[in-house]
């Protein structure tokens, strides 16, 4: 078996070759399909994340595809606009809670100004950085699905009142 990863950073990489049978011809590129500038498919089998765009003139030469992400659609999408008919594969527990985590670290930065403190910290000014506590704050969850989920029991656990709004 041959197959190409796409925007594959080296901890991925490290994690993926753990699971990999030792007889498979394995590539990987920390670019997306467009910034390699890959004419043809190098494999039959390729993996990508959300930002590579599968050129539709592979969709002839390949036999499957993998997403390394929750989110499928744009799979099903490019099946559709090209009549791929190969094997098409999601991770459906990729990185729930990591992402979650990010978004209440990104929100805790915002709360605490930690921009702000990052740039006054050399001098030890502290004039203008007093943040504000989770405690009893409003969220909203746009998307309750497995992320959006994490991110509210994690919001609650933070003593916030959550709402997640979904389609």
């Amino acid at each position: 078996m041959k197959i190409k990863f796409y925007e594959a950073f080296e901890e991925e990489k490290k994690q993926i070759r753990k699971f990999l049978p030792a007889n498979w011809v394995v590539q990987f590129t920390d670019q997306t399909i467009q910034q390699s500038k890959d004419k043809n498919p190098p494999a039959q089998f390729i993996s990508i994340r959300t930002q590579s765009k599968i050129p539709a003139a592979w969709a002839l030469n390949l036999k499957a595809i993998l997403t390394r992400s929750q989110g499928f659609d744009h799979l099903i999408k490019y099946q559709k606009e090209t009549g791929f008919n190969g094997h098409l594969g999601y991770l459906e527990e990729y990185c729930s809670r990591t992402v979650a985590e990010q978004t209440i670290w990104m929100m805790l930065g915002l709360l605490r100004k930690a921009k702000q403190q990052l740039n006054q910290f050399v001098e030890f000014y502290r004039d203008g950085l007093t943040g504000r506590e989770c405690l009893d704050k409003k969220a909203i969850v746009l998307g309750a699905g497995k992320i959006g989920k994490e991110v509210v029991f994690l919001a609650k656990a933070l003593g916030m009142k959550v709402k997640a709004v979904d389609i």
